[in-house]
């Protein structure tokens, strides 16, 4: 008996030396693999409008550019100022500095400074009067360790209906948790108008049914918080959102939690209130100590069909984003891993819950290995209150997680999002990271924490990258339309390929279809200008070539030409213009799609339906699961070896308009046309650079004229430029706008001189697009051909107003003999902003 226990102790004492050993050889060099990403320390602070907490404010740990800090806004009393609620952090604080910013962040309007604070402080803005216009509202907590930032837009208070169009959106809110509202719910919905949503929980709008807002057959307990976001007000409309967790009895009987997101535009006027759009979305969080696999594959519930995954190329292995949390599960191991995540399992913490961030995967390798960056504000960690780009890297042999890079920025977390010139690659075997900033592709080998610019000085239009950032195609000189090669690059496998053109030509690259290359050429003698005097150099013919080189694909079109593609999922849209003499107009638009086969592979995403949860997501093994009961494995989430950072020189500002709608940004464009149609499409609004308001769907007045136009006749050699002097005279400014045109200036460079970054290219708008601009006072010139305009002063609800530059005559016509008076300039319109 005793020699058994020896020989026990002996085996007890040999398997402890091993796992020491073990331990030791697996974390050398990796002393801090034990890093936890620990829990959120920043305070929160809430703007307390009367029954309701709103605008819940994050905190940064540095100063922000403040004109690109877009995100809620508060309307203010300025007779009794704002209070605020603070959530105490980790750190008491010492002192709060609040300051009104001008809206692109250039003035301040107001500064002060409190030591004595509470936990709800009230701040006033004696002798500040904002009128009509918008601010921003900096705040600055003071503590012994660091000052911490909180940015919110504030406007006044009086002359908008904001209390009404909350208390509206609360109650509606509401309304759809009881079964009992479902006939005064459907009286604001719009069934019917577009394709109504059936047997789907998973998102629904205005257009849905009233049995689906009121959530079907669930039965939804709100769990924690609901945080109320204020996006817009106008006078008489206001657009919340609102965010929030809800529980739910699953079809087991087991509890389940879901992400809401709930957007609601509404309007109060003379006493009536109205709905209008409105879109909720749902997303079950996964579970993984409940029934997670079938048969079939791994069950998702309620879920985005447009689940962003990739699997190993055996279709054994795949990680997956779902609910802001990213997961891997391992067919073979029968392992289900919570690779990244910033809800803190431990407890409830409303910050965690924080929404401006993105999880992208980036490569998975055979192994199951994967990379993945996190884009937007960090809501706990290493970089809490932060925002940039961290690189991680998720050793599945070894179950952890490596930082491996960090690229801070000082935007907001939605435009970093939206900002389609970063390119950021991440090379794990040869620990190399690609990013593109500013025109220059840097290459960072982190092993060694050097950093050299591969290529410099790329205009934007200069260079593309495929969905996944893997390849790059550049012009490798510095002038768009004198390339004659362009050079693609493969991140992974480190080869480059070039395509050219002949002698004469040019070549621009213009996108991916997956891995295939998409670029035009054209010729250098086909330059020449749109009817504003917009240079332009269009391409005659565009190619395809797969991952060998190859042309797979060729669109030619006779004497019509290309001077732009939108590479959307496996389609392209071509924007087409055709020529008279040097002068190109706009025709309809051409799409190519790709008839390239879908690999077949193991592991794909399906939907299915149930009756009580209808539309749910799964996805699905082909060779299916035998065992149900997967090992649960949680990385650490973070470990800190020796993570790089990596700082890039600010970018200077450019002309470029930012869509608004649905409560958040959806799109940044170089065309004004471009914001304004994508925010009608979207009950939506469009602001310049500087933050000016371009466009806004819904706010104008429903007949309005321009006052102060002179009618006196103007006698010029051609009507544009009378239209030209006529809207300058409106403007108090003495132009010749005939002599500059002698002088060989174009219409759009005239108006640039005179309106310095404040031109709108319209061309394209629908006359009712125009009317918004036209209702804020500023006249639009409305070119009839190359050398001829009328100026468009007013409209109604049907006819539009303009003035024939020559003789003073004033015309009102429908708005479609409008865009027929306009076609031969391709419905070119110029206007500007004040």
């Amino acid at each position: 008996m005793k020699e058994k226990v020896k020989r026990a102790g002996i085996l007890t004492f040999v398997f402890l030396i091993a796992v020491i050993v073990f331990s030791f050889l697996t974390n050398q060099g990796n002393a801090d693999m034990t890093a936890d990403m620990g829990g959120a320390t920043l305070p929160r602070i809430q703007i307390v409008s009367g029954e309701y907490e709103i605008n819940p404010l994050a905190g940064y740990v540095s100063e922000m550019n403040v004109g690109k800090m877009r995100s809620t806004i508060t309307p203010v009393d300025f007779q009794s100022g704002i209070a605020l609620r603070i959530e105490e952090g980790v750190l008491p604080i010492k002192a709060l500095t609040y300051e009104v910013c001008s809206s692109d962040g250039k003035e301040i309007l107001y500064k002060e400074k409190r030591k004595e604070i509470g936990e709800e402080p009230s701040l006033t803005f004696p002798g500040l009067e904002l009128a009509d216009r918008e601010a921003i509202l900096k705040l600055t907590l003071h503590t012994e360790k660091q000052d911490i930032y909180y940015y919110t837009r504030i406007c006044t208070k009086e002359g908008t209906d904001s209390d009404a169009c909350l208390a509206f959106a609360e109650r509606f809110h509401n309304m759809t948790f009881g079964k009992e509202n479902t006939e005064s719910i459907a009286a604001y919905l719009e069934n019917g108008t577009e394709d109504d949503e059936t047997e789907n929980l998973q998102k629904v709008t205005i257009h849905s049914d009233a049995e689906h807002l009121t959530w079907g057959e669930l039965r939804p307990q709100i769990k924690g918080e609901v945080s109320r976001s204020i996006k817009e007000i106008s006078g008489n409309y206001m657009t919340i959102v609102y965010d929030y967790e809800v529980e739910c009895a699953g079809e087991q009987d087991e509890t389940e939690v879901y992400q809401i997101r709930e957007y609601l535009k509404v309007r109060y006027a003379e006493g009536t209130e109205y709905l209008l759009d409105y879109e909720r979305t749902m997303e079950q969080e996964l579970d993984a100590s409940g029934n997670v696999l079938d048969n079939n594959g791994i069950l998702l519930g309620i879920a985005k069909e447009e689940l962003p995954y990739m699997a190993n190329e055996a279709g054994t292995i795949v990680s997956f984003v779902q609910a802001g949390e990213l997961w891997n599960y391992n067919q073979s191991q029968d392992a289900l891993s919570l690779v990244f995540s910033f809800a803190d399992s431990e407890g409830y913490d409303i910050r965690n819950l924080y929404k401006e961030h993105e999880i992208q995967i980036v490569s998975v390798n055979e192994q199951g290995d994967t990379t993945f960056k996190v884009i937007g504000y960090m809501n706990r960690g290493e970089h809490e209150g932060e925002v940039g780009t961290a690189i991680y890297f998720f050793d599945i042999e070894k179950n952890f997680v490596e930082e491996k890079a960090f690229i801070p920025d000082h935007i907001s977390s939605e435009i970093l999002l939206k900002e389609q010139e970063q390119l950021v690659y991440y090379n794990e075997q040869q620990e190399v990271l690609y990013a593109m900033k500013e025109g220059t592709l840097y290459k960072v080998d982190l092993e060694k924490g050097k950093k050299e610019a591969l290529v410099e000085n790329l205009e934007k239009e200069q260079y593309v990258s495929s969905k996944d950032g893997r390849l790059l195609a550049y012009q490798t000189v510095s002038s768009l339309e004198n390339a004659e090669e362009v050079k693609v690059l493969d991140f992974v496998t480190g080869k480059e390929r070039t395509v050219t053109c002949s002698s004469g030509e040019f070549i621009r690259p213009l996108g991916f279809i997956s891995e295939d290359f998409v670029y035009g050429i054209g010729r250098k003698e086909d330059a020449g200008a749109f009817v504003t005097g917009e240079h332009v150099c269009p391409m005659y013919k565009l190619e395809i070539r797969d991952t060998d080189n190859e042309v797979v694909k060729i669109y030619q079109a006779d004497q019509v030409y290309v001077t732009g593609v939108t590479v959307e999922e496996k389609m392209l849209i071509l924007d087409r213009v055709v020529k008279n003499e040097s002068v190109y107009t706009a025709v309809a638009k051409d799409y190519i799609t790709s008839n390239e086969e879908v690999e077949k592979s193991n592991i794909s995403v399906e939907t299915y339906t149930s009756d009580e949860k209808e539309r749910q997501v799964r996805i699905k093994y082909e060779s299916g699961i035998s065992d149900k009961k997967p090992k649960l494995l949680k990385p650490k989430q973070v470990l800190f070896e020796n993570p790089v950072l990596i700082p890039f020189e600010e970018e200077g500002e450019a002309e470029v308009f930012y869509t608004y709608g649905k409560g958040k940004l959806l799109g940044i464009y170089a065309s004004a046309a471009d914001a304004i149609r994508q925010a009608n499409e979207n009950q939506g609004l469009v602001v310049s650079e500087s933050q000016k308001y371009v466009w806004e769907r819904g706010n104008r007045s429903l007949v309005y004229d321009i006052a102060g136009v002179d009618f006196s006749p103007y006698q010029e050699g051609n009507t544009l430029a009378a239209a030209l002097n006529r809207l300058f005279a409106y403007e108090g400014k003495t132009v010749d706008a005939a002599g500059e045109m002698a002088a060989g200036k174009k219409p759009i460079e005239i108006l640039q001189e005179q309106f310095p970054g404040n031109v709108l290219d319209l061309h394209g708008c629908s006359p009712e697009e125009l009317c918004y601009i036209l209702g804020k006072g500023t006249p639009i010139i409305a070119m009839t051909d190359l050398n001829n305009a009328v100026l468009l002063i007013g409209y109604n609800d049907s006819m539009i107003t303009y003035v024939k530059p020559d003789t003073g005559e004033k015309v009102s016509v429908p708005y479609e003999e409008l865009e027929a008076l306009t076609v031969a300039s391709g419905n070119t319109y110029l206007g500007y902003l004040k």
